[in-house]
């Protein structure tokens, strides 16, 4: 099938099995047409609005595709174009400060960190945090002196879970991971803990 000026009516992307599906009504048939990859670790559409028109499709191996992408994957995080570009931001939410700025920084020039639910970012004498580490085991705090402390002040937090399911669960065995974050004006320790 002849997939060129083809009407995208939708497509899907099964990136655990490198799958992807395009829906298409070709312009010269009737119905919808199925037309599948496979292989695909990523994708990118230019322009995506209901019905467009396909005009083309590229293969391209990942070092092709990084370094054609290279500006927006990696100069375009600094100056916020990447999020311009994609219409997106690389944090799903956090604690709110007042200065505009700050917010506009965090959001469409930070990188975010890999988490099991959506990121959060926590703030601390109206500033956000600066990200330390991982913490996959509630033993690892103990280096800290303060585990009592990051555990309590967890425990106040909008959406938190219930210390002791916290305590239970946050080890290497368990889907539950926690987040360390550190003030960068008072040098307080903050936790966040997310579950699969």
């Amino acid at each position: 099938m002849n997939v060129h000026d083809s009407m995208v009516v939708r497509y899907s992307a099964d990136l655990e099995n490198e799958t992807f599906a395009m829906y298409l009504k070709p312009d010269t048939e009737e119905g919808v047409k199925e037309v599948n990859f496979e292989g695909v670790l990523a994708h990118w559409f230019e322009y995506v609005a209901s019905w467009n028109v396909l005009y083309d499709i590229e293969e391209l191996d990942v070092k092709t595709f990084t370094s054609y992408f290279k500006k927006v994957l990696l100069e375009g995080k600094s100056d916020g174009s990447a999020a311009v570009k994609f219409q997106g931001e690389f944090i799903a939410a956090a604690d709110w400060v007042s200065d505009s700025a700050k917010r506009e920084e965090l959001f469409h020039r930070t990188p975010g960190y890999i988490s099991i639910q959506d990121v959060y970012w926590l703030a601390c004498c109206d500033d956000y945090c600066q990200f330390l580490r991982y913490v996959d085991d509630i033993n690892d705090l103990d280096e800290l002196g303060c585990q009592e402390e990051l555990l309590q002040e967890y425990a106040q937090r909008k959406d938190s879970h219930p210390l002791d399911f916290v305590r239970k669960y946050l080890h290497r065995d368990w889907d539950v991971r926690g987040y360390l974050f550190k003030c960068m004006h008072c040098g307080k320790y903050h936790l966040w803990v997310d579950v699969d």
